[in-house]
């Protein structure tokens, strides 16, 4: 199902799209579901909620569950007020590797098509926001959630085709990345192996790791450093709007500016 919170009026604004952890085998949406809608209400987006079929209705039941929300959200822009060019998909834990999902070839040659309208809008997100999230299978990283997604031996023996961070392509969304060092549950290590990966396909990213808080630190309210988290992504979802490649300076060394104006730098 699919909860909406959308703000009163009629100016237009961006939207994200809140897909809540639980490892694939719950949905913790009152956790990772309302409180987070509400924040990104505060910070002027409009928001919806994904609940999300699981274990047992394996792989691909939770990532069709995902595009219809997305070509939803998008069938419903006009009557909703939202910019149908700027939604973002914000994932926690194991609804991290859902949102992922949308961003790469995982979700690529899924149908999910439900015989109406919506099937004709584009299910990609503009934006993926990705909270502690379940990025990597390698290495035996995160079995539980491969499990609960494919089932045993389907994980067994495919789980690197669903590891989102073998699965960016040159046309996965521009990311904003947050990570504990500290969690126990899911390796920061999937975060950055998946930053990595967005910077080896040079697609945008940035990547936050915070020295202190257990898995599942939600808003982070009872953190100061942490909770600043969602004016970061909204900073960066800003960021990405207002970028253009063509009005881009050449350099940004400073140092490479200096010896195209023909400038002898430090010490020289």
């Amino acid at each position: 199902t699919l909860t909406p919170f959308i703000l009163p009026g009629e100016r237009v604004r961006p939207c994200v799209l809140v897909i809540p952890g639980g490892g694939y085998h719950c949905v913790c949406s009152a956790s990772e579901g309302a409180p987070i809608a509400q924040r990104f209400n505060q910070l002027g987006f409009h928001a919806a909620v994904l609940h999300y079929r699981v274990k047992p209705a394996f792989f691909p039941a939770p990532v069709e569950d995902a595009i219809r929300a997305m070509r939803i959200i998008r069938g419903q822009a006009g009557s909703w007020h939202i910019n149908p060019s700027c939604i973002a998909v914000c994932g926690f834990s194991a609804g991290g590797h859902l949102a992922a999902c949308l961003g790469t070839s995982i979700a690529q040659g899924i149908p999910a098509l439900a015989g109406d309208d919506y099937d004709r809008y584009e299910y990609v997100p503009n934006y993926l926001l990705l909270s502690y999230s379940v990025l990597s299978f390698t290495q035996n990283r995160n079995p539980g959630c491969a499990e609960n997604l494919l089932g045993k031996e389907r994980a067994n023996q495919e789980k690197l085709s669903f590891s989102p961070d073998q699965c960016v392509t040159r046309h996965t969304p521009p990311a904003f990345i947050w990570h504990t060092l500290t969690d126990q549950i899911v390796d920061y290590n999937s975060s950055v192996l998946f930053a990595q990966a967005m910077a080896a396909q040079q697609r945008p990213c940035e990547l936050h790791l915070f020295p202190r808080g257990d898995h599942g630190m939600l808003l982070g309210l009872h953190t100061p450093d942490l909770a600043i988290w969602p004016t970061l992504a909204k900073r960066f979802i800003n960021a990405q709007e207002k970028f253009s490649p063509k009005l881009a300076p050449r350099y940004t060394n400073p140092y490479q500016c200096q010896a195209e104006k023909n400038c002898p730098g430090p010490g020289k």
